[in-house]
């Protein structure tokens, strides 16, 4: 199972801006080890004072994230300090090789305003020649420990939370060592007793004494008389393989055969648009149309992650391929594999990605692709559903293929082939695995491409997931339990998160428990470790707002059936009705329905929070518009009445409003409270319903004859009463139809 919500942190990433930032901060004892060799995943905590674990804590065990170990000064990690069961209060890091190190600077704090006055006044460093990790958990029985310096006047740094605290400082703690030592791992240990935080808004409620760190740093230059590898290793990289279209394919494990463009032997990082959109897109044959030869197709590249292609069934050499329409310098393919129907479990698990520099323009003229000269940059093996970034050398190439050397089934479908661009001004960040999503809905999931957009606001924070849909429009959680796409989406396996939506036009409480029921039970089956996520969107247009508001009935349920799951709520329906009434923008596309993509940004943000409640919802700059303009622009099978670039401060109070919905449903969950809707209450009689003090009522005698199985129903047309009503008609109870209440 992949790690859960794991985080690349190798950049400093600063939240209040999303603006990254490659500089490396560097004194003079050395470069800071920590924020500039991206550590985040080979750091444990003794404790996660936001949800009170404790033990030996990482990312996926205690942490979705761990920020105590970038340069970001406005998000960081708390624990628990006074009210620590632990033997120690600490935190340990494995530095991933043997440095010198001489010095040690930590910023002390919160920016959460349930840990005010969060910080330590005495604690101590300490280093060691072993490796700490999740099996020995750094224990003194197993590692050796020695002492490299200390802090007896520890302060809380000038922005964090702070009320009471008296020992404020504008450039965080410094500890010199008193010589320079040899450390392959590290760890600071705090005085229990003087941890300070007073709690929620400083007012000793809530978690008191606890510590918060911002941002931990290590200076020190890499150990040059003994090198050590890490736990993982990369990829080993092999000679240049040029592959003629009749070659054999390759098996084996996962390798890399890269080619260095002119000597240059740097990784880099890519550009956000999907150059092969809109292009020529080739395929070797098309298992719909009975075509076993080549064929141009526009199913690979227009951008809609509904449409595909598949290979005929027996083809034995299947590929797919694009023409970019002019030579590019490349270093990305994003792999989008599957189709629908009998097609829904055909992807590809083992494929060569292959570029060529030729620039010949061919049209229609797909035979012709085969014949061109194909170089191998990279092989992938082990691959499943999920859609897949690959990263690899950059290459000066116009044409990309995908050369499949196994697939699943006899065939072989592809929803999308994108290819990105080199940016030489990013360094390359080398990713920790993704947590893998699951997004399982209709049409209010797949226009605007939702999962795409929440992984790339993820990606945004430096949250790598790797998001997946399997969607059926018009249909309910009933329909998506036996639904076939979605059936072979849930038996991939190793899904993190599972994001499931109800239908909105003829929404019915006991259909969305009766289909989240047994959706969920098939998704455990599979899944065992799947958090579910419920996505709760809004009514149509004339059932928002007003007296015949629907969406507290949509809340309640939504709110009611995930509790009982012991699932998480994503409320953007609260989110998008609090955007609406306040006239921020018009969410609703032309058919009063589905969204626009400022819609679809605020189901994303919403999302996103819920998954990930540590984040601090921040403020998009003019630095963030082009990315945040590709990101809402991913697909191409978007909504009427859609932008090509989006009003910053629209998209600012959007994230504000999906932060703060996102947690008031999670406060009210984690509280086992009830939650009422931003649109009103609903009255829910099926849990309040009283009988006592109701008047009888008596309804007309009929002989008894007429109930019999040949008369049916004869309760059909007939008076009917009801202790009250909200919103319909008792009548509504007779009339013979299933979608009224």
């Amino acid at each position: 199972m992949k790690k859960l919500l794991s985080v690349i942190l190798s950049l400093s990433l600063v939240l209040g801006s999303f603006t990254f930032t490659a500089s490396k901060t560097v004194s003079a004892d050395g470069e800071n080890i920590l924020g500039t060799h991206n550590r985040a995943n080979y750091t444990w905590m003794t404790s996660n004072a936001n949800n009170l674990n404790e033990g030996f804590c990482g990312i996926g065990n205690g942490f979705s994230n761990i920020n105590a170990v970038n340069e970001n000064l406005t998000n960081g990690n708390n624990m628990l300090g006074t009210t620590a069961t632990t033997d120690e209060v600490a935190i340990y890091v494995n530095l991933g090789a043997n440095y010198d190190i001489s010095s040690a600077k930590l910023y002390q704090g919160s920016t959460n305003a349930d840990f005010f006055d969060s910080y330590c006044t005495n604690y101590s460093v300490y280093y060691s020649t072993e490796i700490v990790n999740s099996t020995n958990k750094g224990a003194d029985s197993v590692m050796n420990w020695a002492k490299a310096g200390e802090c007896t006047n520890g302060t809380i740094y000038s922005t964090a939370k702070i009320k009471n605290a008296v020992d404020v400082s504008d450039t965080g703690d410094t500890i010199t060592f008193d010589d320079t030592y040899t450390a392959r791992s590290i760890k600071v240990v705090f005085d229990k007793d003087s941890c300070m935080g007073t709690g929620t808004n400083g007012n000793n409620t809530g978690k008191v004494g606890t510590i918060s760190i911002l941002s931990l740093r290590v200076y020190g230059s890499e150990h040059q008389e003994e090198s050590s590898s890490e736990e993982t290793q990369a990829p080993t990289q092999t000679p240049t393989t040029t592959v003629a279209p009749t070659q054999a394919p390759t098996q084996g494990p996962e390798q890399e055969t890269i080619i260095n463009n002119d000597g240059d032997e740097n990784m880099y990082g890519s550009f956000s648009t999907n150059l092969a959109q809109g292009k020529n897109g080739y395929a070797s044959s098309n298992d719909r149309q009975d075509k076993n030869y080549p064929v141009k197709v526009g199913n690979l590249t227009d951008g809609n992650t509904n449409s595909y292609i598949v290979t005929h069934s027996n083809d034995a050499a299947p590929w797919f391929a694009v023409d970019l329409g002019s030579v590019q310098d490349i270093n990305k393919i994003k792999v989008v594999p599957g189709g629908n129907d009998a097609y829904t479990a055909a992807y590809p698990i083992s494929y060569e990605i292959q570029v060529s520099p030729q620039i010949p323009s061919l049209g229609d003229d797909a035979a012709s692709v085969a014949g061109l000269t194909w170089t191998t940059v990279k092989t992938v093996t082990g691959g499943t559903l999920a859609s897949l970034d690959t990263t690899f050398a950059h290459q000066t190439t116009r044409w990309v293929r995908v050369k499949v050397n196994s697939q699943n089934t006899s065939n072989c479908s592809l929803f999308e082939l994108n290819v990105y661009g080199t940016d030489k001004s990013s360094p390359y960040i080398e990713p920790t695995e993704a947590t893998d999503v699951l997004f399982i809905g209709n049409s209010m999931t797949y226009y605007n491409n939702l999962p795409e957009v929440v992984e790339r606001l993820a990606g945004m924070r430096n949250i790598n997931l790797n998001c997946t849909a399997a969607t059926n429009g018009g249909k309910n959680l009933i329909y998506q339990s036996t639904a076939a796409n979605v059936d072979a989406a849930i038996k991939v396996g190793g899904y993190e998160v599972v994001v499931i939506q109800d239908i909105v036009g003829s929404f019915d409480a006991d259909n969305l428990k009766t289909g989240a029921d047994a959706l969920i039970a098939k998704i455990k089956q599979y899944n065992p470790d799947a958090q579910i996520v419920f996505y709760e969107p809004w009514p149509v247009r004339n059932s928002l707002t007003g007296t015949n508001t629907l969406l507290p009935y949509f809340t309640h349920y939504y709110f009611k059936t995930a509790n009982q799951a012991h699932a998480l709520l994503a409320p953007a329906g609260e989110a998008f009705y609090e955007i609406f009434t306040k006239d921020v923008v018009d969410g609703y596309a032309g058919d009063d329905k589905h969204p626009t993509r400022y819609g679809t940004f605020i189901s994303a943000s919403t999302v996103l929070y819920t998954l990930f409640p540590e984040l601090a919802n921040g403020t998009y700059t003019s630095a963030d518009q082009s990315t945040l303009d590709e990101t809402l622009k991913v697909s191409a099978e978007a909504t009427a009445g859609n932008l090509d670039t989006f009003d910053l401060s629209i998209l600012n109070a959007i994230d504000d409003a999906g932060y703060k919905y996102a947690h008031a449903v999670s406060t009210a969950m984690s509280a086992n409270t009830g939650y009422t809707s931003v649109a009103g209450e609903y009255e829910d009689y099926e849990d309040e319903f009283n009988p006592d003090g109701l008047p009888a009522v008596q309804g007309t005698v009929v002989d008894a004859s007429l109930f019999s199985e040949a008369n049916g129903d004869i309760a059909i047309g007939q008076t009917a009463y009801a202790s009250s009503v909200y919103n319909s008609s008792a009548a509504n109870g007779v009339d013979g139809k299933t979608g009224t209440r």
